[in-house]
């Protein structure tokens, strides 16, 4: 059928805005990742190579920084570090270079976030499996 426009343009059309959710997809608005998501998302990053701060913040917050995302990154990093799943480190010309044991790896890291405003783009720690991060990764994939 013909528009206005005198083209071909289909009568069933609707703009994005007014489709309904499909099935299993998230509420207008985003929903939430749930830390076990993100650390599993993160694990399997770090088979290919260390993982950036950036990728930390994205991950947890799904590009949407606010109150209850940020604190699924903060959780997330507690996981890591608790669970002794990656360790953070800098990288340096030598290559990575762990934090010292007897540092609060959470407390640091949760101060490179708030100097970067949450986002580091590039910036801030990385992040390097263990063997027991790798182990778990290799059994999600």
């Amino acid at each position: 059928m013909a528009n206005q426009l005198g083209f071909w343009w289909p009568d069933d059309r609707h703009y994005s805005s007014e489709w309904g959710a499909e099935e299993g997809s998230p509420p207008e608005g985003g929903a939430m990742v749930t830390e076990s998501e993100v650390v599993a998302d993160l694990l399997e990053c770090g088979l290919d190579d260390w993982v950036a701060l950036h990728d930390v913040v994205w991950y947890g917050t799904q590009g949407e920084v606010n109150p209850q995302s940020k604190v699924i990154v903060v959780e997330v990093l507690r996981c890591l570090f608790a669970e002794r799943l990656m360790v953070p480190g800098d990288l340096l010309e030598e290559g990575f270079v762990d934090w010292p044991e007897h540092v609060d790896w959470l407390g640091r890291a949760e101060s490179e976030l708030e100097r970067f405003g949450w986002a580091p783009m590039g910036d801030g720690f990385w992040l390097r499996l263990t063997d027991r991060g790798r182990s778990q990764a290799e059994g999600l994939s």
